[in-house]
């Protein structure tokens, strides 16, 4: 009897270990049909943007590279990487692989005016600006991109330099003073345009660490490093270096007040990133 048990049990076990030696390799093929699948992508994202009209062949690192180099070219092949690759990840991040995501990312860095007024675009604008990306296809592109640390540092550094420079660019007459009615509100663009960047740049961030209180502290340093409570401080920071007194800061009805609220409604109402 106890034989028999154990015949049974030896049995089952090894039933059980040949169940996991075939899910294993069921995964693995799958898993190795995907990065073929994404390699064959992306070397003809490569033949779209190439000058040559024709791709290439060879592991996701080689042709990663080719799109980097391609993408760094000209403004016409980062549009279209970005409008090739957008609806490809736009339900599942994972399918852009970590070669692409870095290449991308680093090039985008390199461009970061390009993808602010991309990600402010459906806001206040200055005469004359257009997107150079489509807002839904770069934030899809950006969803990926969030899931590699690195990648991801490199974007979002860069819009903090960019929305810095376009803070730095304003002077006591723009912090100071509503303009008169029928002149343009520079400081008001930028306050709703800087808004609008940093809070979609939030909601990418806070959506790739998920909703689980486990992450909740991780969510409240991200908005306390990089979300509204930074540019707030950017922008009185700026008011302050060009001489508005910190009575004025600190009022609720003054000019940086105004524009500090206009900042808030635009990082609030920042587009969804689903």
């Amino acid at each position: 009897m106890g034989s028999k048990r154990k015949k049974s049990c030896f049995a089952a076990g090894v039933i059980a270990l040949v169940g996991v030696v075939v899910l294993a390799f069921f995964q693995w093929q799958r898993g190795d049909q995907q990065e073929a699948r994404e390699r064959d992508f992306c070397w003809d994202v490569v033949a779209k943007v190439s000058t040559a009209g024709r791709g290439g062949e060879g592991t996701l690192g080689k042709c990663a590279a080719a799109l980097e180099r391609e993408m760094s070219r000209e403004g016409r092949a980062r549009k279209q990487v970005v409008a090739a690759y957008g609806p490809h990840v736009a339900k599942n991040p994972e399918f852009m692989p970590g070669a692409v995501r870095r290449a991308v990312a680093k090039v985008l860095a390199r461009y970061p005016g390009e993808v602010f007024g991309s990600l402010a675009w459906g806001g206040a604008r200055q005469p004359g600006e257009e997107p150079l990306f489509s807002r839904d296809r770069l934030v899809a592109v950006t969803r990926s991109v969030v899931r590699d640390s690195e990648a991801w540092r490199a974007v979002r550094e860069a819009q903090e330099t960019y929305i810095k420079k376009q803070i730095d660019g304003l002077d006591h007459s723009d912090l100071a003073r509503t303009p008169a009615e029928g002149r343009s509100d520079r400081a008001m663009v930028v306050a709703d345009q800087t808004g609008r960047v940093t809070g979609t740049l939030s909601k990418i961030q806070a959506r790739a660490l998920g909703e689980g209180d486990d992450q909740r502290e991780q969510r409240i340093k991200e908005y306390e490093r990089h979300g509204y409570p930074w540019l707030r401080e950017a922008l009185q920071h700026r008011a302050q270096e060009v001489g508005v007194p910190t009575s004025a800061i600190v009022d609720s009805a003054s000019r940086i007040s105004e524009l500090v609220h206009a900042a808030h409604t635009a990082f609030l109402r920042a587009g969804a990133v689903a």
